[in-house]
């Protein structure tokens, strides 16, 4: 598993080619560890990985769910 400091905003690329890849993967795979994670997602090359599958986009993790800065997370 990659390590992610709590309190960073991570700028990544959705790259086949990219090491970015794989901590766009286990972001994806384990969004319950990474709770209050923000990541900006610079640019989509091949297939995207879900749920970061819009580029020049901020996504954020509450309680273990990914949402673009655009959505609403209503309770």
């Amino acid at each position: 598993m990659i390590s992610i400091k709590d309190d960073d905003i991570l700028f990544l690329h959705s790259d086949p080619n990219h090491e970015d890849l794989k901590i766009l993967t286990e972001l994806a795979n384990y969004p319950s560890e990474h709770d209050g994670k923000i990541v900006f997602i610079k640019e989509i090359r091949g297939q995207a990985i879900a749920p970061f599958t819009k580029a020049r986009k901020f996504y954020f993790n509450d309680e273990g769910e990914w949402y673009t800065m655009d959505q609403r997370n209503v309770r």
